[in-house]
């Protein structure tokens, strides 16, 4: 099966994330990307979530400044850390979203927090199916991203926006 985004990432069965097909798009964000860019990354708790965003930080760490998640946290605590930090340029969470337990995925947000567009997905795609079939697919993974606790902060943003309006009698659940 070949790398194909839907609606701002790749979603596939878990068995179709191997290190080559996450290696490859890592290769085609750097392609894209400057080498001063800044990126996060974050992760869900489904099985194997943590290795596909340790991964692709490993990988893009190389080339660009990588902050990820110390633990699994949810995508929109990614995404309003990223168009809340001017210095993000994108953001990534190894998610499925809401597709079945069986299923992994590569979610590109852009730096305003918003799904990546059509036409970057696309350019991530192309770059990543080029980097399949060349001869020379295996960049090196020899820095180390930078980790950062994301749930902490959006758990802070989420509770200044809404202390007023909640009380000792509420349970407040977030994602």
């Amino acid at each position: 099966m070949t790398i194909s985004f839907g609606t701002s990432g790749w979603r596939a069965k878990r068995s179709e994330f191997t290190e080559e097909k996450i290696t490859a798009i890592s290769a085609a964000i750097t392609e894209i990307l400057d080498e001063n860019s800044n990126i996060i990354i974050g992760y869900d708790t489904r099985d194997k979530s943590e290795r596909i965003a340790t991964q692709l930080a490993n990988y893009l760490s190389d080339t660009t400044q990588v902050e990820i998640s110390d633990r699994p946290v949810p995508t929109p605590a990614i995404a309003w850390y990223a168009a809340d930090n001017q210095y993000v340029n994108l953001a990534i969470s190894a998610t499925a979203s809401h597709n079945p337990p069986e299923y992994n995925g590569i979610k590109i947000l852009e730096n305003n927090g918003a799904d990546a567009s059509e036409e970057l997905t696309t350019q991530i795609e192309e770059y990543a199916k080029t980097h399949l079939e060349s001869e020379n697919n295996n960049p090196s993974a020899e820095s180390e991203p930078e980790t950062k606790c994301f749930v902490d902060e959006y758990k802070n943003y989420l509770h200044e926006q809404f202390h007023d309006r909640i009380n000792e009698n509420h349970t407040v659940l977030y994602d």
